[in-house]
Formats: C-alpha cells, structure tokens, sequence
C-alpha cells in the first residue's frame, strides 16, 4: 500500500482536517505520550514532552470540584506505572536537567529538600562549603552546627529525587517531599503552615515509599 496515496484519500474527505506522516529520526519517533526507540530492532520508550508543554495541574486550594483535583495526579502514576520504561531512559540527564534533592543529616533522620539548575555536586558542595565556614545560608549548615552531628560522603547524604526540564516545574515535587517530611517531623526546612493536602496524599498513597531517607520507623520531635 502506498501511505503517500492514502494519505491523500484521508486529506480529501475534509478540507478542513490535515493529516501528516511521522517519521522516525535516529530511529526515535514520538507518537503521543511516549516516545519511542528502536535499539536494533528492540523498542524501548521515554516520556514525550512537548517543547511548550506547562505540566500545570489544578491547585488544591482552588474552587474546582473535588472529583477534578486528583484526575491528573492519578494520570501521571498510572502513565509511569503502565509505560515499560528501561532504567537508563529513567535517569537520563539525572546530572545534568534541573533537580529535586534531598540531604540527609549523618546522625539523625532529619533531611533537607531543595532545587537546583545547576549539576547537582556543585549545589552539595555550597552546603558544604556553609558548614565548614559556619555559614548561615543552609539550612544543612546550621542543623550541623547546632548539633555537632555530620555529613557523610556524597552517596550517602545526597538523593535526587526528581529531574525536570523547566526550574518552574520543579515547585510541586519540591512542595511534595517538603511536606511529606514535615508529617513525619524530619525536615530541615521552613515548617509548612498547610497541614493537610488532598493531592499529596494521594501521591503517597500511589507511590512506592523508595527513599532511603525517609524509612525510619522512629522520628524524634526535636533533633537531637
């Protein structure tokens, strides 16, 4: 069959519709949500993010039903869960697009959330850089030395969390794990005046709890 002739035939029934043909480029092609890769015959996928995509969600705090808040949020893990996504495509760029991270305190369960644009090490190692200098611009920083507690080496102390094209996007993930480590009274950041949010909790209701950080069964109030 010619695909050029039928896809004149389909352009003549309406005027008004245009369809084009997709064509693979270094044997990558995206068709709709994934996209896809052919390794020597052997078809793999990624996510397909379009260059002008917003990846905006309805807040929680607006005045849309309630049914309507969740519908994204459970799009998003169903999509993740459904796709069969190699490991490589799942950390591609991890060093190198802006993040979400945490830091983990050497002797206590408390952690730090933050974003950054820039590589990962070089944010780890402003941190630090505070602690050695008793600097006041971490929060990692005064944790240390306002209980003689310590940092270990970069595999240990550093997770990303998220990685993400656009700094914008990273607000939610960021506001996500903040929140989730406030519940369980472990954060190093600024305490969270909303104490309950619908989408969140229906994000770790969905996701498998995966972060060494954040697996202790005993959380002190106060840190040590």
């Amino acid at each position: 069959m010619n695909i050029h002739y039928t896809l004149n035939e389909v352009n003549d029934i309406n005027p008004k519709l245009k369809f084009t043909i997709q064509r693979q480029t270094d044997y990558i092609m995206n068709f709709l949500d994934p996209t896809i890769i052919n390794h020597n015959c052997t078809i793999d996928c990624s996510i397909f993010h379009k260059p002008t995509a917003a990846d905006a969600i309805i807040h929680s705090a607006s005045c849309h039903f309630i049914e309507h808040k969740p519908a994204a949020i459970r799009y998003l893990i169903d999509r993740v869960n459904t796709y069969t996504l190699s490991e490589e495509n799942k950390t591609t760029n991890k060093y190198k697009l802006s993040k979400v991270y945490q830091l983990k305190c050497g002797k206590c369960p408390y952690i730090y959330t933050g974003q950054t644009g820039q590589p990962v090490k070089t944010q780890y190692k402003e941190h630090i850089r505070e602690i050695k200098n008793n600097g006041e611009n971490s929060k990692v920083a005064l944790h240390i030395q306002n209980t003689r507690h310590i940092c270990t080496n970069l595999e240990e102390t550093l997770h990303v969390l998220h990685v993400q094209h656009k700094g914008g996007m990273m607000n939610m993930p960021e506001s996500y794990h903040i929140y989730k480590a406030n519940k369980q009274g472990i954060t190093l950041n600024e305490t969270l005046t909303e104490i309950y949010n619908p989408i969140f909790e229906i994000i770790s209701k969905n996701r498998p709890n995966n972060n060494p950080s954040t697996t202790y069964n005993q959380v002190p109030s106060q840190p040590p």
